[in-house]
């Protein structure tokens, strides 16, 4: 079981079953709505997630994202995509309470990272998305099952 919360506690999770995908992402988004040069992203299936507290979800910059913030305090926990094959919710890998439950399989928007952030993990990198995404046609597609593609593979490891 994989538990944690936002910083006052108001908001806070339980997972039943390991991480999908996890992620560190570059995303010009996530710095906006974290603060932080990179974010640290957990996928579980919808299903593994248990979820207390009042959610704001708030539109990302895309059509398909939301992302969820405490309504108390603001912390941004929660991302989802809807224009992924795998219907999963992200959480925050900073509000994690046993944080070492959460390691990195890669970075996305690699091509987006803040550069004066040193990174040496030999990690792979994706230059956008690093999940296999429906094709962005249409938002209305995403329900009536379009065909999936690869957005880009990965580059891989550091050098």
């Amino acid at each position: 079981m994989i538990t944690g919360a936002c910083p006052c506690g108001a908001l806070s999770f339980s997972i039943d079953g390991a991480a999908a995908w996890t992620v560190y992402c570059h995303c010009g988004e996530c710095r906006d709505a974290s603060g932080a040069p990179v974010t640290l992203w957990a996928g579980f299936p919808v299903a593994a997630v248990a979820v207390s507290g009042v959610v704001s979800w708030r539109p990302g910059r895309s059509l398909w994202v939301t992302r969820g913030f405490c309504a108390v305090c603001g912390a941004h926990v929660l991302y989802r995509d809807r224009s992924m094959v795998r219907e999963e919710l992200y959480i925050n890998g900073a509000f994690v309470s046993e944080p070492d439950r959460v390691v990195a399989e890669a970075h996305a928007f690699w091509s987006e990272r803040v550069t004066g952030v040193g990174v040496d993990d030999r990690l792979p990198t994706f230059d956008t998305y690093s999940r296999l995404r429906l094709p962005r046609t249409d938002p209305a597609d995403i329900a009536g099952g379009a065909r999936a593609e690869i957005v880009k593979r990965p580059r891989g490891p550091l050098h």
